[in-house]
């Protein structure tokens, strides 16, 4: 964890345009004072300025001082660009307030434009890294549909505490969790409807897969729509969704904060009542027309293997399975059965190892992928 100290500074304009229009780039625009105001971005304290009254952050540190935004910088075309990422990964932050009206330095005209989530907004060249206001960011407008759901067509909101002194900006972000969604379930997200299916030899951990339609979202981009879970035709709202182009590749990305306590409710009819008893597992895979036990153990409580499945593709007819021997598996990883060796052991009480290979594990050197597992963790 890293143990920053950060002083909040005030940067203070005559105009709040935050471009003359006839001062050049480079020139002084305006002096930057220290203050006592505090910003919080999506949860984490964050040095601020404040630019004619309002408060501003850097934009580009949005990025790399891990506040869940990702930003690209195209020379070409003079433009800054920051969208909404993903979580928060921003360590051990302290912001310690300043005093107020100490000048400690100066904000420069800039030809920079910055595009934030889409759409056009004031940047400010702060010694060389441009400053966006967070109020700029969150105060509807009344020209976006977001508006409904709490956000701007920025995908953002703010909150000012006159008794703390802070000002919290907060974006439209996954509220993805590894856990969130039932295990056994394969769940399908096609543009905004998830749907579901009971697939036991699925891995654990699947991601969900997501298709979106580039014709539906043509038009779409940047706006939050409700999100639906459909089973047997009917739906029913489940959270919200967001589409919009990764500034990195164009790709489509479909950001999702899910009821995963309402679709885990919703799914639940698909998981049979009753788990499927240990012989009946054990003889399924013992059936070697279909399927061919390659490594396995004994712990106290399951049995652990590598199982191929015959009648799948290659790249992914490798499961590791562990059998509860009280009733109910898990496939714990599916991967492909071409590499050369795939071995399982105990390693004490239920523990267990699985070791496959060999592959490349450092530059110039080879060998085998080795990973333990607490198998009580998993939910069978």
């Amino acid at each position: 964890m890293k143990k920053l100290l950060c002083i909040g500074i005030l940067a203070v304009l005559a105009s709040a345009a935050p471009v003359a229009a006839h001062a050049a780039v480079g020139d002084v625009a305006g002096e930057i004072y220290s203050t006592d105001i505090l910003a919080v971005v999506n949860g984490e304290p964050m040095t601020s300025y404040n630019i004619g009254g309002r408060t501003a952050v850097i934009a580009e540190e949005l990025d790399t001082g891990g506040y869940g935004f990702n930003h690209m910088y195209n020379d070409s075309e003079r433009t800054l660009y920051v969208q909404t990422g993903s979580n928060t990964n921003v360590g051990d932050v302290t912001v310690e307030r300043g005093s107020v009206g100490e000048v400690v330095g100066n904000i420069y005209e800039t030809d920079i434009k910055v595009i934030f989530n889409g759409h056009e907004v004031p940047g400010y060249n702060i010694g060389g890294k441009t400053a966006v206001v967070i109020e700029d960011l969150g105060t509807p407008d009344g020209t976006s549909p977001n508006e409904e759901y709490g956000y701007t067509k920025y995908l953002c909101n703010f909150t000012w505490d006159n008794d703390t002194r802070t000002v919290t900006l907060d974006a439209f972000m996954s509220n993805y969790d590894y856990d969130g969604l039932s295990h056994f379930i394969d769940f399908s997200c096609t543009d905004n409807v998830i749907t579901a299916a009971y697939r036991p030899d699925s891995s654990y951990g699947r991601l969900m897969d997501v298709s979106l339609s580039d014709e539906r979202y043509q038009d779409m981009m940047y706006l939050i729509e409700p999100l639906y879970f459909e089973l047997d035709g009917s739906r029913t709202e489940v959270g919200l969704v967001c589409v919009y182009p990764d500034i990195s590749d164009g790709s489509l990305l479909s950001v999702r904060q899910m009821e995963y306590d309402r679709i885990n409710a919703l799914a639940a009819p698909l998981k049979p009542a009753e788990l499927v008893p240990y012989d009946e597992t054990m003889a399924r895979f013992e059936n070697t027309e279909e399927y061919d036990i390659v490594s396995r153990c004994e712990t106290d409580n399951y049995t652990f293997m590598f199982v191929k499945f015959k009648n799948e593709p290659a790249d992914s007819n490798m499961h590791l399975v562990s059998v509860r021997k009280a009733g109910g598996y898990v496939t714990l990883w599916t991967i492909s059965s071409e590499y050369q060796t795939f071995e399982v052991e105990a390693s004490g009480g239920d523990m267990a190892i699985a070791s496959y290979g060999p592959q490349a594990i450092r530059p110039g050197a080879v060998g085998m992928l080795n990973t333990e597992f607490d198998l009580n963790l998993y939910v069978y």
